[in-house]
């Protein structure tokens, strides 16, 4: 069974609003990166540094994991609405894969982040 057009249209404005949100929110993300290198063998020998490190430093790369991400579902989401409107399949589906795909790995990141988390 196939969707009508009222559905196809209601979903589309649906996905055009979250768009405009993300545009809103943009400028929220103000926070100073992590470094990319790991301190935690450094740490290793001093177990209360090595504990407040990972308070501060998980988090942050939670944070940044998280605008990062906002980031690319932007960018997707403007990809698939330009192929939309432009009736280009080509970019529509593409942004729609490279989304699931920002799914997928924001899906393990929070089993990751659960499994590992209060030890």
């Amino acid at each position: 069974m196939s969707p009508d057009r009222a559905d196809v249209a209601a979903h589309l404005k649906q996905i055009r609003e979250i768009h405009a949100e993300l545009v809103r929110s943009r400028g929220e993300y103000d926070f100073q990166a992590p470094a990319l290198v790991s301190h935690a063998d450094a740490y290793a020998s001093d177990p209360t540094r090595l504990r407040r490190y990972a308070t501060t430093a998980v988090n942050a790369r939670i944070m940044q994991f998280l605008a990062v991400t906002f980031m690319k579902t932007y960018h997707f989401l403007d990809a698939y609405l330009y192929g939309i409107d432009r009736k280009n399949p080509f970019a529509a589906l593409s942004a729609a894969r490279s989304q699931l795909e920002v799914y997928a790995v924001t899906w393990e990141t929070i089993e990751v982040v659960r499994k590992n988390s209060g030890g």
